[in-house]
């Protein structure tokens, strides 16, 4: 059985990606920061269909927890074949309102987390020859306004993951991200429904995207796209292009 760990998998897009996973056969291990409900109740719905799961707690912004995480992990379930960086947190705000504890915190979580993780994940992913996908978004792309920090740290998901795809693929290892443009998930709560609607009728496929069709990219980048390596793959419909 093929292990796949994940990061930020306690709801949204990693809770999706969790289920894909695990529908596909795959033995998950959850990683999650601070919503132990709803690490339990994901652990719980995986196990009642069948599936080897597994949650644990880490701040992937700590090399030290990240470290424990992946030992965790292969103890249990073994040693992972997928790495799934999909952990992040947003900041909507001008740059010059916005506090260094919130700097610190989001290139914390979305940048160091991916560095962190692929650093202690990959000498077992090179063992099983399997893949690394990175969670960035269309604002590391192309950038937003109000959010140049998470924007940054976004960018730097995509440069880090063409840089590992090129470092690992002696080791066999492919290494791509995703792209997500606006996406049905808690995340949206960050915006009011006017600024929802305005970026709904930005969107060319006139509807914001499931976590359930990010999850699909993201497994097909990790399982099946077995030529694909050191891409982004903008799951968007077609926003922001």
């Amino acid at each position: 059985m093929k292990t796949v760990i994940i990061t930020g998998a306690s709801r949204g897009i990693g809770a999706a990606t969790a289920a894909k996973f695990a529908s596909e056969g795959y033995a998950v291990c959850v990683v999650y920061q601070s919503n132990d409900a709803a690490a339990r109740a994901l652990i719980t719905r995986l196990a009642e269909n069948g599936a080897f799961a597994l949650a644990v707690k880490a701040d992937v912004s700590d090399p030290a927890q990240c470290r424990r995480a992946i030992e965790e992990c292969r103890g249990t379930l073994g040693t992972p074949s997928v790495l799934v960086n999909n952990a992040g947190i947003a900041c909507v705000a001008p740059l010059v309102d916005t506090s260094d504890d919130a700097i610190s915190s989001v290139v914390g979580v979305d940048l160091k987390g991916v560095v962190y993780m692929t650093k202690y994940a990959q000498p077992y992913i090179a063992e099983k020859r399997g893949a690394i996908v990175n969670v960035s978004s269309v604002w590391g792309d192309v950038g937003a306004s109000c959010e140049s920090v998470y924007s940054a740290a976004k960018g730097g998901v995509i440069a880090f993951t063409k840089a590992m795809a090129k470092e690992l693929a002696p080791s066999g290892v492919r290494v791509n991200c995703v792209a997500p443009g606006v996406i049905d998930t808690e995340m949206n709560a960050l915006f009011d429904q006017s600024e929802l609607s305005a970026l709904r009728q930005d969107v060319p496929l006139g509807r914001f995207g499931a976590a359930d069709e990010v999850a699909d990219a993201i497994f097909w980048l990790a399982d099946k796209a077995s030529y694909v390596t050191g891409q982004c793959l903008g799951v968007d419909g077609g926003f922001g292009r």
